[in-house]
């Protein structure tokens, strides 16, 4: 008798054991997962893959992959400034003073960081009268 209570207890305790598990993956499951600040996107992609921390590690991928490395908005608040780009280290540090794509991803480049649109100013395409490229 004695061997077959050391079973049932085996078995109770199994029981428990699973049901606490799986009460603990439910639990892990209805909790929101904290995305990281850098995303990595290509031509192939449907969406960002937003899993970056370090922005540097960020940019290497994109690189290899062919795509760009980009500020996952839902992470990091930007507000802004006069350029119609904004570079976001690694360190979170902005800079939205960049009139073009081009000037923001070489620094970018050059200081780990992302260069991501600047929100609150007018498209990149309008013209500026006082340019000697885009003036009329």
């Amino acid at each position: 008798m004695r061997p077959q209570r050391m079973i049932r207890w085996a078995w109770s305790g199994l029981g428990a054991l699973a049901i606490a598990g799986g009460l603990s993956l439910l639990g892990g499951a209805a909790q929101p997962a904290a995305a990281a600040p850098f995303c990595m996107r290509n031509q192939t992609m449907t969406t960002p893959m937003c899993i970056y921390y370090d922005a540097a590690e960020c940019q290497r991928e994109a690189t290899r992959q062919g795509g760009d490395c980009t500020v996952n908005r839902r992470e990091v608040t930007i507000r802004g400034g006069t350029g119609q780009y904004c570079l976001v280290t690694s360190s979170l540090v902005l800079s939205c003073h960049y009139p073009d794509r081009d000037s923001c991803a070489r620094d970018a480049r050059l200081q780990n960081g992302a260069c991501t649109d600047s929100p609150g100013v007018a498209p990149a395409r309008t013209p500026d009268p006082y340019s000697r490229q885009n003036g009329y």
